[in-house]
This record gives C-alpha cells, structure tokens and sequence, in this order.
C-alpha cells in the first residue's frame, strides 16, 4: 500500500478481540488512487496513494520528511479547507464521508499541540502581553462614561460645554498614562527572559499600540451602552469571539466566521511581536537550512507580512473605535 516517491502506508497486526472491543466507536479509512493538493495554489502534495487503516489495528505512515504523511492525516480527518482531495476516493468502513455518521468516531492527535501548537516560553510571554493588559485597558477604559452619563446630560442641557470638550477632557490624559504602563512594565522582564534587546522599541511601541486600541475599544463600548454590567459583558465577548475567530484557542474556525478574526486587536499585536523577536532568526535559519520546518516551532506565514502593516492596523483600530466612542457619547448625551 503506497504512494511511489511520496510516502508509505504499513499495516500493523490484524486487530485481537480486545482491540476490537475497545474500539468499537472508531472507524476503518481506506486510500484509493488519493490525490491531495494544498494551498491556494493546489500543490500536490499526495499522489495515487492507496491503502488502509483497520479499525483497532496499529498502522504506520512512513516517508522522509515533508513527503505528505501529516497531509494525509489531515485530509482523512476533514477539518481543513486548504487541504483538497483533487482525485481517488477517501472512504469510512467502506462509506462516502458523513459528517453526522464519522465525525464523532474520528479523532486526530497531532505530535504538536494544535491548541498553541506554537507555544514556547518565549511565544508564550509574547502572547501574554498583548492579551493581559488589552484585558485591563479596556475593562479600565469601560468606567470613563457609563458612570458620568446622568451628570453630562443633565450639564449639556444646561449648556455649561460641549460634548467634544466632555470627550477630549475624559480621554486625553488618561490615554497617554494608561498606554504607557504596559511598556513600562515591558522593562521588568525584557532582558531578564532574553529578548533582543535591539529590539526593545519596537516591542514598547507595539505594546502602546495594542493599549491604545483596548483603551479605544473600551471606550466605545462604554459610550454606546451606558450601563456597566452590560458594558463589561458585551467586552468579554467581543474579546473572546474576535480572539477565537482570530486563530487563537480554537483551530479550523467556519468560513462564515473568519471575517470576525478581523477585529481582533489581538492578533495583530501577536503577529507583529512575533516578528519582532523570531523574523530575523527564522530567516538565518532557513537560509542555512532551507529544508528546515518551522523554526523555533512557529508559524512561518505569521511572519510573511511586514511589521508595519500589523502597526497600523493597530492605529486604524485606535482611531476608528475613538470615532466610534464619540460617536456614541454625542448619541447618549441627549438620553434622559
């Protein structure tokens, strides 16, 4: 049972009885001429690979590395879009895929954690930053309005100042002092873990950036809805549902989803840290061993996009949550 020039499918012992037993809930996968390209520009990765894997038998998938043998896996699970069947035939105890009859039956353990399958120490530092204080800036951003909204309604009525005066007092000072406590707080550990410390501007500037969009979604949500409990509920989920459609927690996320990730200020901070600290390493890696795989574990295509790019998404996040903060207190300080 082969795929000549790709990979190897070897089948174990035929399953005991006690195998069977356990395993009553699985299924047998059976490869007939499969073709399998991946990517956007279809690189055929598998071709006319035929064999099986019996239910309760221990079957081995041998090949060099990158001859396709994680490609297989992953097609014969039908999780992932970018992994296509372009030819031969995948079946389930001898059945077309169903996904109410074979979903539950059918588990993939990968030898790296698909949860954070890019996690380190370092990673996860890195990660850690831009989550804990967007977290706290915009839970501390959420307190700016709600509990001021009767007093400045009750003073724009009387005329005593505008709502933009109300705006620019309320947010002016406290966004450069806010934003400026995550770099701060940034020397403490920079060199003591061992990041680049040509880098450490860059990192503080990422870091306020990340601040800057939580302290401006905060306030936008805060402005639109004036009372706090439910402020601070609609900010945990907004949080959660972007950082999760964004890539992080959950794997696979539906195509009807993946606009959501968009809006994650998270991800963008995450991506440019990365580069930050991994891009210049990743390259001088790949370039005295280019056939190396994911360096230091990591997601290469994390790191295609320049830096800049993740930086001012992080701006445009700021400066449209900002008008949309404004917007919703003009809106709210007409509401009796």
């Amino acid at each position: 049972m082969s795929n000549p020039g790709y990979v190897e499918v070897v089948a174990g012992a035929a399953p005991s009885k006690d195998a069977v037993a356990t395993a009553v809930s699985g299924l047998s996968v059976e490869w007939s001429a499969l073709t399998v390209c991946v990517g956007p520009k279809r690189a055929e990765v598998l071709h006319g690979l035929t064999g099986r894997a019996d239910r309760g038998a221990l079957t081995a998938v041998l090949g060099p590395s990158g001859s396709g043998k994680s490609t297989l896996l992953r097609r014969s699970r039908r999780a992932e879009r970018k992994v296509v069947a372009t030819g031969g035939s995948l079946r389930y105890d001898g059945a077309a895929w169903s996904r109410s009859a074979h979903k539950r039956r059918l588990a993939f353990v990968e030898q790296e954690d698909t949860l954070l399958g890019d996690l380190t120490d370092t990673v996860g530092l890195l990660f850690l930053q831009p989550v804990y204080w967007g977290f706290q800036m915009m839970i501390q951003a959420l307190f700016a309005f709600p509990p001021a909204h009767d007093v400045l309604v009750k003073e724009r009525a009387a005329g005593l100042y505008s709502v933009s005066a109300f705006f620019a007092a309320a947010t002016t000072v406290d966004t450069v002092s806010a934003c400026l406590v995550s770099p701060l707080f940034s020397l403490l550990y920079y060199f003591a873990v061992g990041l680049r410390p040509a880098k450490l501007p860059w990192h503080c500037l990422v870091l306020f950036c990340n601040g800057l969009a939580a302290q401006s979604a905060g306030l936008a949500i805060g402005a639109w809805i004036a009372d706090l409990k439910r402020a601070a509920t609609f900010e945990t989920v907004f949080m959660l549902t972007t950082m999760m459609c964004g890539g992080f927690y959950v794997a696979n996320v539906p195509a009807w989803l993946d606009w959501l990730g968009y809006l994650s200020f998270t991800k963008y901070s995450f991506s440019a840290m990365l580069k930050i600290e991994f891009l210049a390493r990743v390259l001088r890696r790949r370039r005295r061993a280019p056939r190396r795989r994911r360096p230091h574990g990591l997601n290469v295509q994390v790191l295609q996009k320049p830096l800049y790019v993740d930086v001012l998404a992080l701006l445009a996040f700021a400066a449209g949550f900002r008008v949309l903060s404004f917007v919703g207190l003009k809106r709210n300080a007409f509401v009796t």
